[in-house]
């Protein structure tokens, strides 16, 4: 007879199917179903019954078991129906042959046995809101665990590897081969709530890296590459996947690739560079990709650096800015004894730039970037300028609307002197009818010959003065350069007067190895006599010296270059007022990236006045650069090496009292402001400082 003598059955509908079970079946099984008919017997518990969290399918396979039927257990639906038997209570305190029990056993030994099912187990559940009870119950654990050690044993269940030294033409074959059997077995099919802890498993577990970051590529290419013209506007998401989405992965990808150098090639890379930026991830994700093309920069290829503009201010079709980072963290943890790699990036910087001439919407700014990045790469290593002479003659080909005084400004970039003899003298025909600007080039040209003749006598003059050195002599603290006989010789006669002989002198002493704390302390002289100008100078366009701001900045700029990269052979006092110099000349950017480097080297020695750069421009945010010291912190940063930990804490706490003295700027707008205690936070991490200054600075 029935427990229950109102009603034998309870009807429901579970996602659109209607159930009609016997209640003493159910009871029998399931202590909640029990327990829930005991306390209403009478009441009508359809509106109850449909809110158990499962599907109609998987509710099916429950009652089936409470009916006596067997049970058919897959892949697919062992997780969910093993949590819905916890959820029901069909456990051991119901009855010793529960579903739970027979469920859990087919996992055991038919599911984590196997790499295949385990990940047909874990896709299954993606979409189901069982995952917290899934975790409870070590389900999902058990996957994961399942398909970490199977990798372990085999990385090739993650794909053939895609080393840098593989040919590029062998690429597409590697690329086929990334997937394991079946593409839907894959392990890039699964969702980054179960990828993300399988990767960072298989890293701790050190599994192959290259097998890794080869995986995370093609999962890249599975879940975040899409095409452009192909996204739909309305929903902003292509194959029924947000933009917003393909961002969050990105992001994750590149947190999990490992930083390990040659375990991708530079084309991988530079694609989910490329998406990244396309997709406006965050920086970090940006520069992390750029940070490793970077480290193997001698193995890409000019359509790697191919990284096209977003944004509303485009300067052309190309980035000029990321490629000027790329190559920045190039040189800057470059370390090497061998210079072939050098060689190698000049030419490749040279076909960018050789590449990226041809794009009509290319602004004079942005070419003079690429110019100055090509010029400055081929440095030291006897290269001719012959790519920069034919993209200047491409460039002005393709803008007849510049102005005079603008083709002058592009004509100062080529170095006759190194162009090769084919192209010294142009012909005739490669030069158009009236076009002054490289009529002026060709004429330029045909002087090169003797001003290598004037040069060559000027040398013999500065190394027999050279040789004749027999001493320096230090007066109240100051070196003074003495050559020949001393009584043929003013006591005034001070390095830094030798104005025209001042960069060749330099050059020797470094060759001759002098202590670069003495080169550094008469470069910083040279600075002050004719480059710096007193704050009531600053509105006309000559020092007292009555040299010119072009001359001024064409000074800045060669000290740049001849200053010794030694640390802490200058302060940073003296090093902050060079680079405010060279802003306000407006100096190029390879020449103020170098004093922000030098800086960023020593930033623990550093003064808050040392960071007081005022800002430049017509888009001000405020009185002081708080980007310009961002860069000054990330340099700091990406060359910190040492163990003691002090030098952090002292930059902490120079950051901390910087915003005491920036937030009194009336016009320090929000964003920057922002920007400017982020980098306060960011370094206080890892040094138990408080919160006190950001504290101050909000309520200023």
């Amino acid at each position: 007879m029935s427990s229950y003598p109102h009603s034998k059955d309870v009807r429901f509908t579970l996602g659109g199917t209607p159930f009609y079970l016997n209640r003493d079946l159910l009871a029998k099984k399931s202590s909640k179903l029990r327990k829930l008919f005991k306390d209403n017997p009478d009441e009508d518990l359809s509106h109850l019954l449909c809110d158990i969290p499962t599907t109609p399918q998987i509710f099916e396979v429950i009652t089936r078991f409470c009916y006596g039927f067997h049970v058919n257990f897959t892949p697919e639906n062992i997780i969910p129906v093993s949590c819905l038997a916890e959820y029901l209570g069909m456990t051991e305190n119901q009855s010793r042959n529960n579903l739970l029990k027979q469920a859990l056993s087919f996992f055991e030994h038919e599911i984590i046995t196997s790499w295949n099912e385990s990940i047909r187990s874990l896709k299954a559940i993606e979409s189901m809101n069982i995952h917290e009870l899934a975790l409870q119950l070590g389900l999902v654990d058990g996957c994961i665990d399942s398909i970490i050690t199977k990798a372990l044993d085999n990385p090739l269940l993650l794909g053939e590897p895609l080393n840098a030294n593989v040919h590029e033409s062998d690429a597409a074959t590697h690329y086929l081969a990334l997937c394991w059997k079946s593409e839907d077995l894959s392990l890039t099919t699964l969702h980054l709530q179960f990828y993300e802890p399988i990767i960072q498993g298989m890293i701790q577990c050190n599994t192959g890296l290259n097998y890794v970051a080869s995986n995370l590529y093609q999962y890249a290419k599975r879940r975040v590459f899409f095409e452009p013209k192909e996204i739909d506007e309305d929903t902003s998401s292509y194959e029924g996947v947000t933009l917003h989405s393909r961002k969050v992965v990105i992001e994750a990808i590149e947190k999990l690739l490992p930083h390990d150098q040659g375990i991708l090639p530079c084309a991988p890379l530079s694609e989910m560079l490329k998406y990244a930026t396309l997709l406006e991830a965050d920086v970090n994700c940006r520069e992390g990709f750029e940070r490793r093309i970077a480290k193997q920069l001698d193995s890409a290829t000019v359509n790697d650096l191919m990284i096209v503009s977003q944004g509303c201010s485009k300067e052309g079709k190309y980035d000029t800015e990321c490629v000027r980072r790329i190559l920045m963290n190039f040189y800057n943890n470059f370390r090497e004894k061998d210079h072939a790699k050098l060689v190698i990036v000049a030419e490749l910087v040279e076909g960018f730039f050789a590449e990226v001439v041809n794009d009509i919407d290319l602004k004079q700014d942005s070419f003079i970037s690429f110019a100055e990045m090509s010029i400055v790469a081929s440095k030291g290593t006897k290269r001719s300028s012959d790519v920069t002479y034919q993209a200047i003659l491409t460039y002005v080909n393709k803008h007849e609307d510049l102005t005079k005084s603008e083709r002058e400004d592009i004509c100062e970039l080529l170095n006759c002197a190194k162009m090769s003899p084919e192209n010294l003298r142009p012909k005739s025909t490669e030069v158009k009818k009236g076009d002054e600007f490289l009529v002026n080039l060709e004429k330029l040209s045909f002087k090169v010959s003797d001003l290598e003749k004037e040069l060559l006598v000027i040398r013999k003059e500065i190394e027999r003065a050279y040789s004749s050195c027999k001493k320096m002599k230090t007066e109240k603290g100051k070196m003074i350069l003495w050559a020949g006989n001393e009584d043929e010789y003013q006591e005034n006669v001070r390095l830094q007067q030798l104005q025209l002989f001042y960069e060749p002198i330099i050059l020797k002493m470094v060759q001759c190895k002098l202590g670069p704390q003495y080169i550094a302390s008469n470069l910083y002289k040279y600075a002050k006599r004719w480059v710096f100008v007193e704050p009531n100078e600053t509105g006309e366009d000559t020092t007292s010296e009555g040299v010119c701001s072009n001359t001024r900045k064409a000074v800045i700029e060669a000290i740049e270059r001849l200053f010794p990269h030694d640390q802490s052979i200058l302060s940073c006092a003296s090093l902050s007022k060079m680079l405010q110099s060279a802003r306000i000349l407006e100096a190029n950017l390879i020449c103020r990236d170098g004093f922000e480097v030098r800086i960023g080297r020593q930033l623990d020695t550093a003064t808050v006045n040392d960071l007081l750069i005022p800002t430049q421009g017509y888009s001000k945010e405020g009185k002081y650069d708080t980007e310009c010291v961002r860069r000054i912190l990330k340099h700091f940063y990406n060359n910190f090496k040492g163990q003691d930990q002090s030098g952090l804490v002292v930059v902490a706490e120079l950051l901390e009292d910087f915003p005491g003295e920036v937030v009194n700027d009336i016009d320090l707008k929000k964003d920057s402001f922002i920007l400017l205690a982020e980098m306060v936070i960011a370094a206080s991490e890892g040094t138990q400082r408080t919160s006190d200054g950001i504290y101050r600075a909000i309520d200023i």
